[in-house]
């Protein structure tokens, strides 16, 4: 299990990318279809009955998780406020911007503040790794700057599109480990059919 150390200050913070299940109590477990809607908790339950690439919550005891492998596993958190919040992010959700929304559902519905927002960015894909002769990104404008020769840098784009709304550049932590390149972490690109999983929550006070 790795942490963003920066993190590891927050005493009621849990948080962590691991290889296998973590065996930890209130987990909820979301149905991921690489979309951009994102479900906000209120409650404290096991599963989500519709689909979601996003969780956000600010329940203490509830850990949401998500599994990935070359995708982006996105945790926000709000220490001011006290809110969590934790993205699947592959191709179609950078495109659709769903930490935007991830971030904006942060602000309106809890009442966090930009500067207090706080953004880790766990394994992925790197452009060193991730590469296609045909991406729908080549047409778009905006992601021109992080194409190069058919390689892609998704988190390049993540972490400028943060800074853009108003994440402090001090606030956004990508942990530099490319799952394409590492023997350690799962990768569809390298043929493995296995997930790791990030998992972001409050502890009770």
């Amino acid at each position: 299990m790795i942490q963003f150390s920066n993190w590891q200050v927050y005493s009621d913070l849990v948080h962590g990318f691991y290889l296998s299940k973590p065996k930890l109590t209130g987990l909820v477990k979301t149905n991921q279809t690489h979309g951009t809607k994102i479900a906000v908790i209120k409650r404290p339950i096991k599963r989500l009955t519709q689909p979601a690439d996003g969780l956000i919550t600010n329940l203490t005891g509830v850990n949401l998780m998500i599994r990935t492998a070359d995708c982006l596993p996105i945790m926000l958190f709000d220490p001011k406020r006290k809110v969590v919040g934790l993205i699947h992010a592959g191709w179609r959700g950078t495109i659709g911007k769903i930490f935007i929304k991830a971030v904006l559902l942060m602000l309106t519905e809890f009442g966090s503040k930009i500067k207090d927002i706080q953004v880790g960015i766990g394994p992925h894909i790197q452009s060193c790794c991730y590469q296609a002769e045909t991406v729908i990104q080549q047409f778009l404008p905006e992601w021109q700057p992080y194409l190069n020769q058919g390689r892609i840098d998704l988190s390049g784009f993540v972490t400028d599109e943060l800074e853009q709304v108003g994440i402090l550049k001090e606030n956004i932590k990508v942990i530099d480990q490319c799952t394409g390149c590492s023997s350690l972490w799962p990768s569809y690109f390298k043929g493995s059919q296995k997930q790791f999983y990030s998992v972001i929550g409050l502890k009770h006070a």
